[in-house]
C-alpha cells in the first residue's frame, strides 16, 4: 500500500542529483525523478499547504495534485531557476484556488453541531492557537508569513514563489508581522511576550 505525503520517514536522499537535474530527468520521461522530488519534498508540501489553507481537509489531495503538476510541467522548468520556489508557487496557487473555492462554498455549508473531543495537548493547542491567530490574516500576508518565518524563505525565493517582487515580499512580512501580533494579543491578551515583538 502506497504510503502518504503526510506519513512518509524522513526525505530520502537522492545521491549526486540535484533538485534541479532531477526535473530535467523527470522532462524527459523518469518517473524516478519524480520518486525523489516526492521523497525530498512531499512533507514540506504538505506542511506548507497544511500553514496556507483554510480547510486542512484538503492538504493531501492538494499535495499531491502539486506533484501531478510537477509532472505535467517539468519541460517548463527554466534552467537556472531554483527548484524549491517554483514547486511552492505551484502549491500556493492551489492553495489559493481552493481557499478561494471554499470561502463561496462556506457561505452555503451547513454545519453539524461540533462534537466533543478530548481536550488537546499544550503543544497541539499551541499549534492551533498559531493556526487560529494565522487564518485571521490576508491570504497574501499569511502566504509570506510562512513562507520566510516558517519555512525559511529567503526574500528572493519567497518572491518566486509568490510571484511578487522582494520588496513586496518585504512589506508584505511587515505587515503580516504586525497583523499576526495584533491577532494574537487580542485573543491571548495576557500573552505580550519577546516572541511577538
Amino acid at each position: 500500500m502506497e504510503q502518504s505525503l503526510l506519513t512518509k520517514g524522513p526525505p530520502q536522499v537522492v545521491p549526486d542529483r540535484t533538485d534541479e537535474e532531477l526535473v530535467r530527468e523527470l522532462a524527459a520521461g523518469s518517473m524516478g525523478a519524480l520518486d525523489g522530488l516526492m521523497a525530498r519534498h512531499g512533507r514540506a508540501v504538505a506542511t506548507l499547504l497544511d500553514r496556507t489553507l483554510h480547510d486542512r481537509s484538503w492538504i493531501e489531495d492538494l499535495s499531491q495534485e502539486t506533484f501531478v503538476r510537477v509532472f505535467r510541467r517539468a519541460s517548463t522548468f527554466r534552467a537556472g531557476t531554483k527548484f524549491k520556489p517554483w514547486l511552492y508557487a505551484i502549491a500556493l496557487n492551489l492553495s489559493r484556488d481552493h481557499n478561494r473555492r471554499w470561502a463561496i462554498w462556506k457561505r452555503f455549508l451547513l454545519r453539524a453541531p461540533a462534537r466533543e473531543a478530548a481536550p488537546p495537548a499544550p503543544d497541539e493547542e499551541r499549534v492551533r492557537l498559531v493556526r487560529e491567530a494565522l487564518s485571521d490574516l490576508p491570504d497574501d500576508f499569511r502566504e509570506v508569513l510562512v513562507l520566510c518565518e516558517i519555512e525559511g524563505l529567503s526574500y528572493a525565493e519567497a518572491s518566486e514563489a509568490t510571484g511578487c517582487p522582494a520588496k513586496t515580499v518585504s512589506s508584505r512580512l511587515a505587515r503580516a508581522r504586525d497583523r499576526f501580533r495584533e491577532a494574537w494579543l487580542t485573543r491571548h491578551p495576557g500573552e505580550a511576550n519577546d516572541d511577538l515583538r
